[in-house]
Order: structure tokens, then C-alpha cells, then sequence
């Protein structure tokens, strides 16, 4: 299923303001008809009239009039005529005395450039438009000095945004029910078809009045010129969302929802965060990406918004502040879950660490250390693909061995394990990770890994899930597992139910006293540091062997 049928079922918000960057395409020179000049473009896969329009920043309507005998629909190698636009000419107004020059420092950025002169985003990157997504240290920025007595911005003006424009009309359409902002700044999911919605454990919505504000901030890659594979687990993630939405919207609650498109861009998450209604958002959830993610941690710490990270561990500022909520575990507290539960049933193993040559990971360290913190000992193995057929050496037939590797990620470690699968009839395990359950057939030993998900054994509300999911959006569902859908759906039902029981005030004392059993995932914050902010804390430890999965208590 392409990427822009997917969308039908999404609202989305998009800022007005974009950058645009120079991609390769297969354009050919140029050609004169009937005194109009044309570019000649050969169609690339996956590229419809929407995206080639997008690329070459034109209407459908013109690209189409220009290319009438392919209206019918575009293949693959279609040549297509592609209207030049004049270029106006303009003029590069030089700063006078009512303009500064910055020069970026380390750690610098639009939004905290925005804040320290009292200039919007767009101002900065209109007077310097040769800015890339990154801007490098160094960069010389004119930024515009503003009167003692500037006049009221009109804000409509400055931040209007465009919808998102498809190939076909969306099947739902977005309308706006906010009183209290101005229509033209939001998009709301409003009227959405009723669903049998799967049963969970903690979530009795309580009715109200005032609406909870909720802003989702994710890469869908909607205006990009060529398809990102990427993005199709964001728009699963938030389809999943939109029926959480409709789950709390039918007990009642009153619901402003804001879903940005922020792309892979950091310029574009700092222009929408520099909104005026995001500062009247009682919850965040996103981004996606580690940068990302660093302006939205000082966005929320400033204006004191509770932001939900889904998905990176990456978060740098998460000990320093109290309004991020990350669902990925950290390392340290994930390889110390392992150790202990497995310790609690292998009694006294020999515990080995296979080095190779692929590149240490930290929660492998982290294994090491907490090992040896508890009196274990780890002998370490040094092992190359040339030697790797002399580890039966270090293994004798009436040994209790647990093995683990200096990396974790199957692929890279795979030729190595089948060397282990070949020694029979010796007591050997493995210490794996979540990223081995893709390749259980190929693993003929026992092997321990943790994991955010439930196990196959709790997978009844899936079940009820799956099939409110169908009969909701009429597509069939991602194979994949973990499925970013109930992702999701569990983050976003935590979060509503959470600001609807406490309020976004109360989400600072109460959500670590909160567990939420959800379809896919459990969710329990812990906050370590008093000023910090808070981490998942609900880890299954898993054992499997011989084609069954197995809970191992963790104590």
C-alpha cells in the first residue's frame, strides 16, 4: 500500500514556511513548444503526479495540462514535460543598521537565536534562506533588530498552515471544532467512524468541558520527492493514535489534536515549535530522531510541557528535565534486568563473552560491569571468522556455560552462533536481544532477551485490537512485530488517560505512581533524579527454546 493512501485517515498540520534542498533528478535539457520552454523528466518509481509536482514545485493541474496524453495515469520511463517558470528577478536588500550579524556558536539554535532577539524562525530563515537543514558553526545569520515598539505581528500571516495536498481526495475530512484558537492554526480529529474498541485494564475517561490539547510530532515524509520507507511505521504509529483518540473521545473527552509533519528536518521542528498554539499544548508526543528531540526538550522544559518520547534512547537532557517521559528503557537498567533474571535460574554458569570483531555495544559493556559487580566471572573469548571453528575448544561436555557477544545484533554476529549450534550435547545458552525474535529458526540454542512487548502468551487484546483495527480503517494490518500501530495506541491511551485523571500539573507527582496495561506494551515511568525526567520501567525478561517463548520473573 503506497505511502499517500495511507494518509487518507490522517489530519495533518504542516508549516507554511518550508526549505527546500536540491536532489538529483533525470532531467533532461530543456525543450521549446509553442513558445513555452519545458525541462523533459523521465518518471522514477513509486512517482506519481503528486510527488513529481512536489519536486519541481508546480500544481498538478499545470503538470498535467502540459502533459495531456498521460493523464490517464504515469509507468515507470514516461517522459514528461515539465514547464519552466521564469525566475523573477529580485534584489538582496544588504542589512542596514537595523539588522545584526550572528555568528553560530556550538550548540546554537533557531529557536534559542528566536528567543534571545525577539525575532520569529521565519524571519531569521527568510533573510537567510541559503540555510541548510543543519547549519554548521560558524554560520554568519543576519537577524533583524526589532524597534522598541515593534506593531502587533499578525499571527495568522506569519503561521497559516497548508494542508496536505494527496493524489485523490482524503476519505475524512479534518474539521476544526476550537473555540479558543483560531481556526486556521488547527486541524482536529473530530468526527470518526465508531469502532469496537479492545478492552483495556486502566483507562475509565472521566467527561469534561475543557479540551485536552495533544500535538504529534513525527517524520511522515509527506512532501518529500521520493518515497521513504521509513516513514510508513510513523503513519502506522499514528493510526494507531487516532483510534485511542476516538476510544477517549467516545467516553466523552474533549480532544484538540494538532499531528505536524516535521520530517527528518531540524530547521522544520524548530519553526513548528515556535508556534504560537504549541505553547498551549498539554502533551507532546514525538519526534523520532536524537536531534530532533534535543529542541523539543527545550521547548518543553521552557514552557513546561510534558513531552513523550516513543523512540529513541537517545535523550541527553532526560536527568535534567522533569517534563520528558522516555518509553525505551535505558541500557544500564535492561542488561541489569537480564542479569538478574537469568542469575535467578541458571545456577553458578560459566559465563563467557565472545569478543568479535564487529563494534562493542553498550548494553553489551553494561553486561560485563553488572556481572562483575555481583562476583561473577566473565572470561573473555577473543573470536575472528577465520578462527571461529576453534570455539568447541572452550567447551567441555559437562560444562554450564551462558554466553553472550560483545554485539548484539544478530546479523552482524549470526556466523558465530551457527559455529555454537553445531556443538551438541553440551549445556549452552545465550544471552541475546529483542532484534534476535526475527530469526528464532535459526537459532538452535536456548537464548534470554528482554523486551518492551508482552509475550506471545498475553497476545488475547491483540486479537480483540487486530479487529477493530480492520473494521476502522479498511486496510490490512503491518506483519511486523513489534507493530508500531499498538505502539501507538498504548503511548497515546497512557497519555490521555493520564492528563484526564491528574491534569498536564499532575502528571509531574502522579505518573510515576500510574501503570498502564496496554495491548502490546505496559507502561510504568520511574524518575531516578528528583529534577529529571522520567524512563519506562516495565521490562519482560524472556527465555526461548525449542519453538516456545517463556516469562522469566524478574525479582
Amino acid at each position: 500500500m503506497n505511502k499517500i493512501f495511507k494518509t487518507f485517515f490522517i489530519s495533518l498540520l504542516v508549516s507554511a514556511s518550508t526549505c527546500m534542498f536540491a536532489q538529483e533528478t533525470s532531467v533532461q535539457p530543456t525543450t521549446l513548444i509553442e513558445e513555452v520552454e519545458y525541462e523533459i523528466y523521465e518518471v522514477q518509481k513509486s512517482e506519481g503526479w503528486y510527488r513529481i509536482s512536489k519536486k519541481f514545485n508546480i500544481s498538478q493541474t499545470e503538470l498535467k495540462q502540459a502533459n495531456p496524453d498521460k493523464v490517464g495515469g504515469l509507468k515507470l520511463g514516461d517522459k514528461l514535460r515539465i514547464p519552466i517558470k521564469p525566475t523573477p528577478k529580485t534584489t538582496t536588500e544588504k542589512p542596514q543598521d537595523n539588522y545584526i550579524r550572528h555568528k553560530l556558536q556550538p550548540k546554537e539554535t533557531l529557536y534559542g537565536l528566536s528567543k534571545r532577539y525577539g525575532v520569529s524562525i521565519d524571519e531569521i530563515v527568510k533573510l537567510n534562506p541559503e540555510t541548510s537543514k543543519r547549519m554548521a558553526i560558524g554560520t554568519e545569520l543576519i537577524i533583524p533588530v526589532i524597534a522598541q515598539t515593534p506593531a502587533p505581528a499578525t499571527v495568522e500571516n506569519a503561521t497559516a498552515p497548508q494542508k496536505v495536498e494527496a493524489e485523490e481526495p482524503l476519505t475524512s475530512d479534518a474539521k476544526s471544532t476550537s473555540q479558543s484558537l483560531p481556526q486556521q492554526n488547527t486541524e482536529v480529529i473530530s468526527t470518526l467512524p465508531a469502532i469496537e474498541t479492545a478492552s483495556q485494564d486502566s483507562i475509565q475517561m472521566i467527561p469534561g468541558e475543557l479540551p485536552i490539547r495533544i500535538a504529534f510530532l513525527l517524520p511522515f515524509m509527506l512532501d518529500t520527492p521520493t518515497q521513504d520507507a521509513s516513514a510508513d511505521k510513523f503513519i502506522e504509529f499514528y493510526e494507531g493514535a487516532l483510534l485511542a483518540l476516538e476510544d477517549a473521545k467516545k467516553q466523552g473527552v474533549n480532544i484538540e489534536v494538532h499531528a505536524f509533519d516535521i520530517e527528518k528536518n531540524d530547521i522544520k521542528v524548530q519553526m513548528i515549535l515556535n508556534r504560537p498554539e504549541m505553547k498551549l499544548m498539554d502533551a507532546i508526543i514525538g519526534p523520532a530522531y536524537p536531534t530532533q528531540v534535543e529542541y523539543a526538550s527545550t521547548f518543553a522544559f521552557d514552557n513546561k510541557i510534558n513531552t513523550f518520547i516513543p523512540f529513541t534512547s537517545e535523550v541527553p537532557a532526560l536527568q535534567i528535565n522533569p517534563y520528558l517521559y522516555q518509553f525505551n528503557t535505558p541500557v544500564e537498567y535492561e542488561a541489569a534486568s537480564i542479569t538478574r533474571a537469568v542469575l535467578a535460574v541458571k545456577s553458578s554458569p560459566t559465563v563467557i563473552m565472545l569478543n568479535t570483531p564487529e563494534a562493542t555495544t553498550d548494553n553489551c559493556l553494561q553486561l560485563k560491569d553488572i556481572f562483575k559487580s555481583k562476583n561473577v566471572k566473565v572470561k573473555e573469548i577473543t573470536v575472528t571468522a577465520e578462527n571461529k571453528d576453534s570455539l568447541v575448544n572452550y567447551f567441555q561436555t559437562n560444562g554450564n556455560y551462558l554466553v553472550f557477544f560483545n554485539n548484539d545484533r544478530y546479523k552482524q554476529i549470526s556466523p558465530y552462533i551457527e559455529v555454537l549450534n553445531r556443538i551438541n550435547n553440551l549445556n549452552i545458552e545465550l544471552i541475546g536481544a529483542y532484534n534476535w525474535v526475527g530469526y528464532k529458526e535459526e537459532i538452535h540454542l536456548p537464548f534470554y532477551y528482554a523486551s518492551l512487548f508482552v509475550p506471545d502468551s498475553k497476545r488475547w487484546k491483540q486479537k480483540e485490537y487486530t479487529r477493530s483495527f480492520e473494521r476502522y480503517f479498511g486496510h490490512p494490518l503491518s506483519t511486523d512485530f513489534p507493530r508500531y500501530d499498538m505502539l501507538g495506541y498504548d503511548i497515546t491511551s497512557m497519555v490521555l488517560n493520564g492528563l484526564n485523571q491528574y491534569g498536564p500539573g499532575g502528571l509531574q507527582q502522579e505518573m510515576p505512581n500510574y501503570r498502564y496495561n496496554g495491548v502490546q506494551s505496559s507502561i510504568q515511568f520511574i524518575r531516578k533524579n528528583p529534577m529529571g525526567g522520567c524512563t519506562n520501567s516495565v521490562l519482560t525478561v524472556l527465555r526461548y527454546a525449542n519453538g516456545r517463548t517463556t516469562e522469566i520473573e524478574v525479582k
